[in-house]
């Protein structure tokens, strides 16, 4: 189906789907006939980053058009290419593009362990996201501060 998008998450043989319900489920079911070992619907509220964002990713560019955006102090590596903006236009773009276009996660952990980054630390609820860094690159310290406790943890010990 065309209005499903598959990007490769992690490694050979993970990949996430986004689509129309519908067309998820179907692609789902293909994948299990085909020999997947199991997939999981995930419980989110949009078909974010594919094509079908093409709505919000026109409501964002008038809300971006009203903001005065500077270049960041630190580098940001964006999902989209996996590289870090030289320029305003560039950031901007790539903002827009990120709503329908594939996350790029692996190529984003590889860009910042190749600029030396040496620990992750995952802020927000739950710790997925650490848990696929430990699967990229399973030496490199990863922490998830999804509580209160955890963050109070990572301040208190200056981790």
């Amino acid at each position: 189906d065309p209005r499903v998008l598959v990007e490769r998450l992690l490694r050979p043989g993970q990949v996430v789907i986004a689509g129309e319900a519908e067309a998820v489920e179907g692609a789902a079911q293909q994948c299990k006939s085909a020999g997947a070992k199991r997939t999981v619907m995930l419980d989110v509220s949009g078909p974010f980053h594919s094509p079908l964002m093409a709505a919000a990713k026109n409501d964002f560019a008038d809300a971006l058009d009203g903001l005065e955006l500077q270049m960041p102090n630190v580098p940001i590596v964006q999902n989209v290419n996996a590289g870090i903006p030289t320029s305003l236009q560039e950031l901007r773009e790539n903002l827009l593009a990120q709503i329908a276009e594939p996350v790029l996660w692996s190529r984003c952990i590889a860009a910042m362990l190749d600029r030396g980054v040496d620990r992750f630390v995952e802020v927000g609820p739950g710790n997925i996201l650490a848990g696929l860094i430990r699967r990229i690159s399973k030496g490199t310290p990863t922490q998830g501060l999804g509580t209160p406790e955890g963050v109070e943890s990572a301040v208190m010990t200056g981790e």
